[in-house]
């Protein structure tokens, strides 16, 4: 994401192709690779100019962020976060961000890399059925939380 993020520009990113980018992403899932119709899928996701263009996204966190982290606070509505512990794309501490933030979260961490629903599919199941069937009742209405907006109970 730092690559991304501190490039020049976009246009390096044009160059890549979908089926490295999709077979690098995948490499080391073990039997939780997926098949190969979503490994197609994921290819013709990025197809094009589709993966460069998505990289204008990330590449605005760092002006987009303050305005986030300030506005994060205010949205009262149950979050469920599930991110995996060993994603080399997205850093854990990102899923942390904004569980500190948003005042109705829960954060489940999984022992995955970046395809959280593929490479644990059934706990990921089971976090979405247990949280869509009233688990985001159990969550603070209204936790503890500092000047600066980040969590500090609850």
């Amino acid at each position: 994401m730092k690559d991304i993020i501190e490039a020049p520009n976009i246009d390096g990113f044009r160059a890549l192709k979908p089926d490295a980018l999709v077979h690098g992403a995948i490499e080391g899932m073990g039997s939780a690779t997926p098949a190969d119709d979503v490994i197609a899928d994921y290819i013709e996701s990025n197809s094009g100019d589709r993966f460069a263009e998505s990289t204008r996204y990330v590449r605005s966190y760092p002006e987009q962020l303050p305005i986030l982290r300030d506005r994060l606070p205010e949205i009262l509505m149950p979050v469920q976060i599930i991110t995996g512990r060993r994603d080399p794309l997205v850093p854990v501490g990102n899923a942390e961000y904004l569980h500190e933030r948003l005042p109705n979260s829960r954060l489940d961490v999984l022992d995955t890399g970046h395809f959280v629903w593929e490479e644990a599919a059934e706990q990921y199941a089971s976090l979405i059925i247990e949280w869509v069937t009233g688990g985001y009742l159990t969550q603070p209405i209204e936790p503890d939380t500092a000047a600066d907006g980040v969590r500090t109970g609850g």
